[in-house]
């Protein structure tokens, strides 16, 4: 007998990801006659709040002012009040504090990338890899991981194979002519012409985003070609750092910062390639939205990238974030064969990166949780 009306609670910490978008569009795809969700996001910054409250209204929202741990009683009034059949945490925070509240809820969480601090031994990221080691091994009932990438390297810390299930990330697939068809007025917007080559890359202004390399690398490869542009969409803690490398380069003016905007999909549709320069990611969903606003992409190994690349061998993959600019360059001469590229990468995003999918494999995965 399928359970109704399964109550699944989401922690997610660090909003301004695409962890957020992800599992608030997870939500809007589930069955509601069968799944009751809801999302409590934890956040440290106050100024974040009407983001969220854009992008998933009826949400929970916790502020820390700056001290995660501030939340636990928070959150366990949360619980206590909701009653879920089971909570689902996603990433080391809210594994902890999901772990520390449970009591006797069906506990799943999901590993959204290849956590830097997995493969450590020393210092504070050796004593995170402990602390999340110990806590999915025994405290998780299920540990849901992104790719087949992540499957083998949670596997390969002694996890039993049977509590581990890869479920792909996915998105809702939008219909994207119309935002194609305004190229060239989304283009004048920034100041750049209908003519012009387009590279576009987005994400967090932070280190292992690797846009200090991406610009240097841009620069190199194309600061005497003042027909192309590199836009770069979001926020960060290197912003800073990234406009001082511009500003060094005042003669040639062709690197765009855009800020953060939480609809990109215009822009996406606006440029010719998109880049993901990153020294690593979970699972790269900015790519997956980039394939479906039919863009080629150029990337490091990262995230999803290898799977995609067997799909559709004309994406570039570069084996580390100094090594871009040649592989920018061939995109550029090679511009007439790039929309036939985007094309294929969209056909994929909608044979394998559907976001309801996705959902039917969470809701059946909820459901047998409570089963057994």
């Amino acid at each position: 007998m399928i359970p109704n009306n399964v109550k699944v609670l989401h922690v997610v910490h660090w909003p301004k990801s695409g962890i957020s978008k992800l599992v608030s569009n997870l939500v809007c795809h589930l069955d509601v006659k069968f799944i009751n969700s809801i999302i409590v996001f934890i956040i440290e910054d106050a100024v974040e709040v009407e983001d969220i409250r854009r992008m998933s209204p009826n949400s929970i929202v916790i502020s820390t002012d700056g001290a995660v741990f501030k939340s636990i009683s928070k959150l366990w009034h949360i619980i206590k009040k909701e009653n879920p059949d089971i909570l689902h945490s996603h990433t080391l925070i809210p594994i902890i504090l999901c772990t520390l509240l449970k009591r006797n809820i069906k506990h799943v969480t999901t590993v959204h990338g290849e956590y830097p601090f997995l493969s450590k031994t020393n210092g504070l990221l050796g004593l995170k890899a402990v602390i999340f080691k110990f806590l999915v091994r025994n405290f998780c009932d299920k540990v849901i991981c992104v790719s087949e990438k992540i499957g083998h390297k949670i596997e390969a810390i002694g996890l039993d194979k049977r509590k581990v299930l890869v479920i792909n990330n996915a998105i809702p697939i939008r219909d994207v002519s119309e935002l194609c068809h305004s190229k060239k007025s989304v283009r004048e917007s920034i100041g750049i012409k209908d003519s012009d080559f387009v590279f576009i890359s987005v994400g967090r202004l932070s280190y292992e985003k690797g846009y200090v390399d991406l610009i240097n690398e841009f620069y190199k490869a194309f600061q005497l070609n003042m027909d192309v542009y590199l836009v770069i969409i979001g926020d960060g803690n290197e912003k800073g750092k990234l406009l001082k490398i511009i500003d060094e380069f005042s003669n040639y003016s062709n690197v765009k910062m855009l800020g953060h905007i939480y609809d990109p999909y215009k822009y996406l549709c606006s440029s010719d390639v998109y880049i993901c320069n990153s020294v690593y990611e979970g699972f790269g969903l900015a790519i997956v939205e980039a394939m479906n606003c039919k863009l080629p992409f150029v990337s490091t190994d990262v995230g999803v990238v290898q799977n995609i690349v067997n799909e559709n061998m004309s994406n570039i993959v570069v084996n580390n974030t100094t090594q871009m600019s040649q592989s920018l360059l061939y995109c550029y001469q090679n511009r007439k064969n790039m929309r036939n590229i985007g094309e294929l990468n969209y056909a994929i995003v909608i044979d394998e990166f559907c976001i309801e999918k996705m959902a039917n494999r969470y809701q059946a995965l909820y459901v047998d949780l409570l089963q057994h």
